[in-house]
């Protein structure tokens, strides 16, 4: 396992199979490997991840979450999130606040909604992926769009 601190970490982590737990501070939480499991914690978090089979967890905060690998979960945790999506097959959950995703990839993606949590914005989705419990979304479309 890999804990951050209450302060502003840096954490880049290139290992198969690891808990990577950021706590209470503003960090910065790279990671290259996949079967990771990733808490952001609370926190204004910066979160990269470029590898597959991965749980990135935002936490509250308002958090920037980008997203290269295919098979991902990401849930943004509450407040304004920023998420930008590249992989394909990724399950995109978001909370409280105005969240904003910008997806790319070839599509196959879901985006879950709380009802009633902000208003959140889908840029770049494709006819491949699945909307479910869009109450107050604001979604933008073009083919090819990223």
């Amino acid at each position: 396992m890999i804990s951050g601190s209450r302060l502003l970490d840096t954490i880049s982590n290139s290992g198969s199979n690891v808990t990577i737990n950021g706590d209470a501070g503003n960090e910065y939480i790279h990671n290259y490997a996949p079967g990771v499991s990733l808490n952001a914690g609370d926190g204004n978090d910066h979160v990269s991840n470029s590898s597959s089979s991965v749980t990135l967890l935002g936490g509250n905060g308002s958090d920037s979450i980008s997203n290269y690998g295919d098979t991902v979960l990401v849930d943004t945790g509450a407040d304004n999130d920023y998420v930008y999506n590249q992989g394909d097959a990724v399950n995109l959950k978001t909370g409280a606040g105005n969240d904003t995703i910008k997806s790319g990839g070839s599509g196959g993606n879901l985006y879950q909604y709380p009802a009633d949590d902000g208003h959140d914005t889908i840029i770049g989705y494709s006819e491949s992926d699945t909307i479910n419990r869009c109450r107050q979304l604001s979604a933008r479309y073009a083919p090819g769009q990223q």
